[in-house]
């Protein structure tokens, strides 16, 4: 792997649901061996199996891949360093969050036709507004109006 571009190269193998651990953990050496930045063995299903990965994989940087109700033990950032992992992802955490709060807005707008009364739930126009970057936008349309 060439880093002279900046460019940072992770290697992921699903094969332990597949095929098992053992030939996830293979697959991991040889990326590693190729010399990737980090090897992501997806879905270990216990601390055991975390153990396992980091003692197959001296040297590697690994990745532990955090969702919430997932098959992998959901575990601290310190927990996940103990074990040698030192990238760690939580790709849902905020997807799961935000699905429920809109579940849960929605069902209270259905029972009171409004959300009057629960406005703390929310965020205003102006928090929008700047969580989205919406000036950014606006300045960008200016650019491109005739």
């Amino acid at each position: 792997v060439d880093h002279a571009d900046g460019l940072h190269v992770t290697a992921r193998t699903d094969a332990r649901a597949a095929v098992g651990l053992v030939e996830a953990i293979e697959r991991g050496k040889a990326a590693r061996d190729v010399g990737v930045d980090a090897v992501f063995v997806e879905a270990p299903e216990s601390v055991a199996e975390m153990e396992q990965i980091a003692a197959a994989l001296p040297g590697a940087t690994l990745v532990a891949n955090m969702v919430e109700t997932g098959k992998t033990p959901l575990l601290t950032p310190e927990e996940l360093a103990a074990l040698g992992f030192r990238l760690i992802v939580s790709p849902l955490s905020g997807l799961f969050s935000m699905v429920k709060a809109m579940r849960e807005s929605f069902a209270l707008l259905h029972q009171h036709g409004s959300l009057r009364g629960h406005l703390d739930r929310l965020v205003d126009f102006e928090g929008f507004a700047g969580i989205v970057g919406l000036d950014r936008h606006f300045a960008t349309e200016q650019q491109y109006r005739p």
